[in-house]
């Protein structure tokens, strides 16, 4: 699927969590697609704009606590 954005992987990381699939060793919320924008120019660092930060608004590092607080990891 293409197009995936924060919310809905939010959405459906809080059903694994809430049917009790953590429990049964479901840990990993796996992301199989780009999430990240470009690279800068000049520091080569991985950017945070454009169409990323539009599905991701408040990063993939957000995301990341908020799985590790319902006991999932981020893959």
């Amino acid at each position: 699927m293409r197009g995936v954005n924060e919310s809905q992987c939010r959405h459906w990381a809080q059903a694994v969590v809430g049917t009790g699939l953590v429990h049964a060793g479901f840990v990993y919320f796996v992301v199989q697609e780009p999430c990240f924008g470009p690279r800068d120019a000049v520091t080569g660092e991985i950017t945070e704009t454009g169409e990323y930060h539009e599905r991701w608004p408040n990063g993939m590092a957000a995301f990341g606590d908020f799985l590790h607080a319902r006991g999932m990891k981020l893959g």
